[in-house]
């Protein structure tokens, strides 16, 4: 099976000018390498904005300001040194705020006082956290949390933070369980509420179906409960806030496919999505440029999982040359004028309409711990481009994997040249090497429900695990199928 407060005192002016929100325009691209947070100035030097080395993930915030992270608690940083590698899931985790105009950053989220993990004779007592979310008006900070071991119901909840009084808040408690695997669950906050992702597994077909529950950031009140059912090749990928024509939010459903659906906050109710979802600048919404991802799932390339291309205030489209990755590797500036993105080689990239592409970072630089690239902030709405998508098939001169008997673990369900998918329940992790060694660094994790490409293996550990190597979101690292008794990820049909 899987296994899965230092407080500060903070003054903070959070009421931001239009000109403030512009001037973030001018900030340079922002990093997650190597469990840091690092500017990439013009020159090509690296600016650190964290010194952590425990980063999982980041937000940019919706004025441009902050960016908020989850990170390896010390406590799970300290286990690790004493007992080595963990479990293959996600351990206690902390939520932080640097400002992105290179100021120290602050922690919002810690462990409880009388916290303990993995020391012999004590009884475990910490939080497992999710990746925060902001508000639309980026004034407060929400995620998920659950503690562990206990994963008592009442633990499985949203709390939320208000910057201007520092104080943090239980706002929905009982959230339901993934599937029924105990794991911190997915959030995401816009003008229509803040939505959360669970799994429910369907009894007929046993699959597991994505399942959002969208309630009131003002009162913690329930106000749509819908789940989406296995329809042909429309797996999940991704969901957030799409702003609409008329200025209304709806929670969109991004499949690998291409296509999206619509939920209505208010009804629960699910529709089609007329079109392409694109990403856009918050902070020149009137001028930006779209971008728009549609998967490409031929690829020989496993990185080109999305083909991504650019379209005009005004709808018309612009390539991007050479902009062949997945959708955590590439950002739009505050302006919405320049797109940035990793290269498959381990680079970083600038596009511009009248310039096209210019190096930042040679190929190589980070090829890896390379695990995501900010910007400007960025929300979603519907694009006039229309989807186009393929069926899933193996590159021609891809060979199916060697069957491999390893141990006593479930038979190999992946293949090379592939797509898979974490299943419901905690992480999956990633790491520089196929085992569980000390040598073998932690380079990243893929939550639950989310989907990578497999790029080589099976390699087996002496613990009995089958190894693949994988690239998620432009990360590439080696995660276990499963052990004994469980698949911890299923291949995508």
């Amino acid at each position: 099976m899987k296994f899965r407060s230092i407080l500060l005192a903070l003054t903070l002016v959070v009421l931001l000018s239009v000109s403030a929100v512009r001037a973030q325009t001018a900030t340079p691209p922002v990093l997650l390498l190597n469990g840091d947070l690092v500017q990439v100035q013009s020159d090509g030097t690296l600016t650190p904005l964290t010194q952590d080395g425990n980063i999982l993930s980041a937000v940019i915030s919706p004025d441009g300001a902050y960016l908020a992270y989850v990170t390896y608690s010390p406590l799970s940083v300290d286990a690790l040194a004493r007992v080595g590698p963990i479990g293959g899931g996600a351990l206690p985790a902390d939520i932080w705020i640097v400002p992105v105009q290179a100021a120290e950053p602050f922690a919002v989220a810690t462990q409880p006082a009388d916290a303990s993990f993995f020391t012999e004779n004590v009884e475990d007592n910490a939080l497992l956290r999710s990746t925060p979310t902001w508000s639309p008006d980026a004034t407060k900070l929400a995620w998920a949390e659950l503690h562990y071991p206990s994963f008592a119901a009442e633990s499985n909840r949203v709390m939320v933070y208000d910057l201007a009084t520092g104080t943090t808040n239980t706002l929905v408690n009982n959230l339901p369980a993934s599937a029924g695997v105990p794991s911190p669950l997915d959030v995401r906050w816009g003008s229509g509420g803040i939505a959360v992702l669970s799994f429910q597994m369907d009894t007929t077909t046993a699959a597991m179906l994505p399942h959002f529950q969208i309630y009131d950031p003002a009162s913690g009140a329930l106000l749509a409960d819908t789940v989406v059912p296995e329809e042909g090749d429309k797996f999940y990928a991704d969901f957030g806030w799409v702003t609409m024509p008329d200025g209304t939010s709806m929670l969109g459903v991004l499949y690998g496919n291409g296509t999206g659906d619509l939920i209505n906050p208010t009804t629960g109710e699910r529709q089609a999505a007329p079109g392409m979802v694109e990403r856009y600048s918050l902070a020149d919404s009137a001028n930006t440029l779209g971008l728009v991802a549609q998967h490409n799932s031929t690829a020989a390339d496993p990185l080109a999982n999305y083909t991504w291309s650019a379209t005009t205030p005004t709808g018309e489209p612009l390539p991007l040359a050479d902009v062949l990755t997945a959708p955590g590797s590439v950002a739009l500036s505050g302006d919405g004028q320049a797109v940035a993105f990793l290269t498959p080689q381990g680079g970083l990239s600038i596009w511009r309409q009248a310039e096209g592409s210019s190096v930042l970072l040679p190929d190589g630089a980070a090829p890896v711990g390379l695990t995501g690239v900010f910007w400007g902030p960025e929300g979603w709405r519907l694009s006039a481009v229309q989807p186009t998508t393929t069926t899933p098939t193996l590159p021609a001169e891809t060979p199916a994997a060697p069957v491999v008997v390893c141990g006593p673990t479930l038979p190999i369900r992946l293949t090379v040249g592939g797509t898979g998918r974490v299943l419901p329940g905690l992480p999956n992790v990633l790491r520089s090497l196929p085992n569980r060694t000390p040598e073998s660094q932690i380079v990243g994790e893929i939550p639950a429900g989310d989907t990578f490409t497999v790029q080589a293996g099976p390699e087996c550990d002496v613990e009995g695990h089958n190894w693949w190597q994988v690239n998620y979101n432009g990360t590439v690292g080696w995660t276990a199928e499963g052990d004994s008794v469980d698949y911890w990820v299923e291949p995508v049909q």
